[in-house]
């Protein structure tokens, strides 16, 4: 087995023999530990994945299943059949143990199993962190003097573009943390912003963390403005940003970490151009 620690979390893995997916963990990378937190066992499939005869719960995307086992946590993606699929995750109730599989399909246009294989265990880390106090937020992030700032928004909106002003003009204060997929954690209610493996198409990542000081919710506008928001809009607009599970009980988790976050920290609405007068303006507010 393999062992890394992600965001406070240990993993065990079996079967992540991929040189992609190794080179993509390496910086999370630890000694072996006694009782990891989690354990997940992968393989590669050689045929089709047969579908479990679970307690079906709904399906999303017009190809991804959901069931219960148990209190567990099932998905299994479709393949060319109803009983047919190139993808399984198991996670059983308090997400201890993870059981995955990915059935090879880039002959029929899909990605290559070693980048479905790293981004499958992204999956997986989004709904095991539900149940250790933290969660996942589609943002670019930067720790600038000690402190974290995550920049949320829609994709293609410029969070990328914006944190690398930041970079740039502010390079001796700032490091990168991650750049589309931070992970949020908690001590007590002070929440942290920490680097993942996952952080999308940049591969910009940092095994760091810092104590979040603000959120910036994104816009591009003709001028830079800001102005914080409202508990309950920034609930609102974080909602669009996280992982929404099908399963309630981490649906209610869920609304209770951005809850926690938006209660503890200040929530901002920036309207924006791509100039440094946007981060010095960014500065000064926070």
């Amino acid at each position: 087995m393999n062992y890394y620690k992600i965001a406070g979390i240990t993993f065990a893995l079996s079967g992540f023999e991929y040189e992609y997916f190794k080179d993509r963990m390496k910086a999370y990378e630890i000694p072996e530990v006694p009782t990891p937190d989690i354990t997940v066992y992968y393989e590669q499939a050689l045929f089709p994945i047969q579908k479990p005869d679970y307690k079906h719960i709904v399906t999303t995307g017009g190809f991804r299943e959901y069931f219960s086992d148990n209190g567990g946590y099932v998905f299994y993606d479709k393949f060319k059949t109803d009983s047919e699929s190139c993808a399984k995750v198991e996670i059983n109730a308090d997400a201890s143990v993870v059981h995955t599989a990915l059935y090879d399909i880039e002959d029929i246009g899909g990605a290559p199993v070693d980048v479905r294989c790293f981004n499958m265990l992204g999956e997986v880390f989004r709904y095991c962190i539900l149940k250790r106090n933290g969660m996942v937020v589609h943002s670019s992030s930067i720790c600038h003097n000690g402190a974290g700032i995550i920049f949320s928004a829609p994709s293609g909106t410029g969070k990328s573009t914006h944190t690398s002003l930041w970079m740039k003009y502010y390079p001796d204060n700032t490091k990168m943390i991650n750049d589309d997929c931070p992970a949020i954690t908690f001590d007590d209610v002070v929440p942290y912003v920490n680097g993942t493996p996952w952080s999308g198409k940049t591969n910009i990542n940092f095994n760091i963390s810092a104590p979040l000081r603000a959120v910036v919710l994104l816009q591009q506008k003709p001028e830079n403005k800001i102005q914080r928001i409202s508990v309950d809009e920034a609930v609102f607009r974080l909602l669009h940003e996280v992982t929404r599970p099908a399963y309630k009980d981490l649906m209610n988790q869920t609304l209770a970490n951005i809850e926690k976050i938006v209660t503890s920290t200040p929530v901002y609405l920036l309207g924006c151009t791509i100039d440094k007068e946007a981060v010095d303006l960014v500065r000064r507010i926070i």
